[in-house]
């Protein structure tokens, strides 16, 4: 029994500063483990704020690339409208030159006149070809 008493005891002793130390030692590693928690945590917050900066800056060349395409687009479309101006006004010359005042002062109805203008302009020898035919 006495060996009991001795095994008991011994035993006592022994956990005893296991058990303490193991208290600390779970403080420890419960500190241990939320730095480690957190140095991985701050690692996928590093990791998301490189793909963020790598996803910014994709959607600034983008940007500044569209802006190239509608500086290049309105630049067209300026040139398309001296173009198409100037078209105008060579319409309106061939139509003052193309048909006497009295067709134009009349009721005739303006689009059937701006396409025979355009007809006269774009085909010339067809219409001189046929109004030849026409009157002889």
């Amino acid at each position: 029994m006495n060996s009991r008493r001795d095994y008991r005891g011994s035993r006592a002793a022994l956990f005893a500063g296991i058990e303490e130390g193991g208290i600390r030692a779970s403080h420890y590693s419960s500190h241990e483990i939320s730095e480690h928690d957190n140095d991985l945590a701050i690692e996928g917050l590093q990791d998301r704020v490189s793909i963020l900066k790598r996803l910014t800056g994709d959607i600034h060349e983008e940007v500044e690339s569209h802006n190239r395409l509608l500086d290049r687009m309105g630049n067209d479309m300026d040139s398309s409208r001296g173009v198409l101006s100037g078209t105008v006004d060579r319409f309106k010359m061939v139509k003052l030159e193309s048909f006497p005042d009295q067709i134009w002062a009349s009721n005739s109805d303006p689009r059937r006149i701006l396409c025979s203008s355009l007809l006269i302009h774009l085909f010339p020898h067809q219409v001189a070809a046929s109004v030849f035919h026409w009157m002889f």
